[in-house]
């Protein structure tokens, strides 16, 4: 787990890297519901930026794509009992 960004500073790498090891569910759009960042409010700002700047990079809608289809794969594959 992403537990030590080794005092740098919030940014869409660091997201992105986060993102990579969390797992999250897809709405019936396909679209990411992605965890709750709280953050202190004078980060608020950055944390803002960083967040339009990984939903722009090409490493995310990647990522993203690889999430979702491994997310309907496990739900094709569970069973209800």
């Amino acid at each position: 787990m992403l537990n030590d960004c080794k005092g740098q500073k919030l940014s869409s790498d660091i997201l992105l890297r986060l993102f990579e090891e969390l797992e999250f569910d897809f709405d019936e759009a396909g679209q990411p519901n992605l965890p709750t960042l709280v953050c202190h409010p004078q980060l608020k700002e950055t944390a803002e930026r960083a967040l339009r700047e990984v939903e722009q990079d090409p490493r995310y809608t990647e990522l993203m794509l690889l999430k979702r289809n491994k997310y309907y794969a496990q739900k094709r594959t569970r069973r209800l009992l």
